[in-house]
């Protein structure tokens, strides 16, 4: 699926500090020129959830009340 493609709005959080990403730097930067999704990166691996459980809800909420 091409991120032009993409029809429904998203977040993806990952953690800054992960050893390996799923995703590339060029995936990022095309999502944020054609305004196709909001990336977050906050302090952690792989369970960056539990690391960061404030800041991750925080980010979540702030998301799903604009969208």
């Amino acid at each position: 699926v091409k991120i032009q493609d993409y029809g429904t709005p998203f977040l993806f959080i990952y953690g800054k500090d992960k050893k390996v990403w799923f995703h590339s730097e060029s995936w990022l930067k095309k999502l944020q020129e054609e305004h196709k999704g909001q990336v977050e990166a906050v302090p952690g691996g792989h369970w960056f959830m539990q690391s960061s459980p404030d800041l991750v809800n925080q980010k979540v909420d702030k998301w799903l009340r604009a969208n």
